[in-house]
């Protein structure tokens, strides 16, 4: 009866392994029609990839990358064609990409298993490293397609294994190789923007310094790395790279400037501070005003900073001068005069003698303007111009509720 019994069971496993097969040779005659569904051969074939009976088999592998490349094949097509497909179906064709390497990656360590007798035939290799090589540039594309359809996270990962599949040692040895192109740092940096994005600032900021050792030749790539640096309070990184992009494109991105001159008066060298803005106004072409403006408003937050308020409110007057759009220059000269004001005042007894009166009314006017170009940088300024208008007595009742309407 024993024998009977395990003879049955025998079957059994015979049977399921028969079952295992045959679901893998149907997945190859769908890929084999006219007009395959690959999406259909990918789901079918799944269950092969984790039975015990089919997933030793490198074969099984294989077909799935088929059925996955398949998948993304379809996607570029339509991307290419212009036929507009779905941020869904681009996201599920684009994955497939990094799940036909996936695949290929799983063949391949199949294929080097040693069999009993301790050798390694690896009759697939050569075959799994050429598909690995030949489609090597989708996987840009594909972390593009991700991008672009707001799936950073997948993108991450298909870029990753864009950038890692050179220096992987199986494939370094393989007569197959693939050669990363001149994009590849460009890669490196959209990385490093989604890890910003993503709030890991560390990860970010390591991306951000291999571009830029890639030659990753863009501002950006600078700007981003000393914010990642500033958000880790990693201060001598951030000088370091401020200086450095400074260096290369000097007042092109004001950041660099600004970065600089906070840990100038950080360390009180005011000097240092001064010389720096007297040098990037004289670098600057006279025609971009909007770059000389957004400098002389820094050169004015200096002079303030190193108690010279007069220069301060000529420097905040030139940066009006030459961009009358800029509106964080009429904020701060707007707030030098309300500190004027209130000052004279607390010096007379809390009294609003004309001269405060006048001051604080030339400090509401610039406090609108800047209110009116843009209200992210002069979003706190309907609190103030309600609290300014009260402060001066019953003619301005109006105006003060005007303003604490818009708090």
């Amino acid at each position: 009866m024993k024998k009977i019994i395990l003879l049955g069971i025998g079957l059994i496993a015979g049977m399921a392994a028969m079952a295992q097969e045959s679901l893998v040779k149907d997945v190859e005659h769908q890929l084999k029609s006219s007009n395959p569904d690959y999406v259909k051969a990918l789901k079918d074939i799944q269950p092969a990839l984790t039975n015990p009976e089919s997933a030793n088999n490198v074969r099984t592998w294989m077909v799935a990358a088929d059925a996955a490349l398949g998948c993304y094949d379809n996607v570029f097509d339509a991307i290419a064609l212009n036929q507009s497909p779905d941020n869904a179906y681009i996201i599920q064709g684009s994955k497939a990409l990094v799940d036909v390497y996936n695949y290929l990656f799983h063949a391949l360590k199949l294929d080097s298993i040693p069999d009993a007798k301790g050798k390694v035939k690896a009759k697939e290799s050569k075959k799994i490293l050429k598909r690995i090589a030949d489609r090597y540039p989708q996987l840009r594309n594909a972390g593009a397609f991700l991008y672009d359809a707001q799936d950073y996270e997948d993108a991450y990962e298909a870029w990753e294994l864009y950038v890692q599949l050179p220096q992987m040692p199986n494939v370094q040895a393989a007569k197959f190789t693939v050669e990363p192109d001149s994009t590849l740092g460009q890669i490196v940096f959209y990385q490093g923007v989604i890890n910003l994005q993503g709030g890991d600032n560390a990860q970010a900021l390591k991306k951000f310094e291999k571009a830029i050792d890639m030659n990753y030749n863009n501002v950006y790539a600078y700007v981003y790395g000393v914010e990642a640096a500033r958000r880790l309070k990693d201060d001598d990184t951030m000088v370091r790279l401020a200086k450095i992009g400074y260096d290369k494109f000097g007042t092109q991105e004001i950041s660099f400037v600004g970065q600089l001159i906070n840990h100038y008066l950080a360390e009180n060298d005011y000097d240092s501070a001064i010389q720096l803005i007297d040098e990037g106004i004289a670098a600057t072409p006279v025609d971009n005003t909007s770059m000389l403006s957004q400098l002389w408003d820094v050169k004015g937050y200096v002079d303030e900073w190193t108690g010279k308020p007069a220069e301060a409110k000529m420097s905040y007057q030139e940066a009006i001068d030459l961009d009358p759009n800029n509106a964080k220059a009429y904020f701060d000269l707007g707030r030098m005069y309300n500190n004027e004001g209130a000052q004279i005042r607390n010096d007379n007894g809390d009294v609003a003698t004309p001269e405060v009166e006048s001051l604080l009314l030339k400090a509401a006017e610039l406090f609108k303007m800047a209110y009116e170009l843009d209200r992210d940088v002069a979003d706190g300024v309907p609190a103030i111009l309600y609290r300014l208008y009260y402060s001066l007595g019953e003619r301005y009742v109006d105006d003060a509720a005007e303003w604490q309407m818009l708090q």
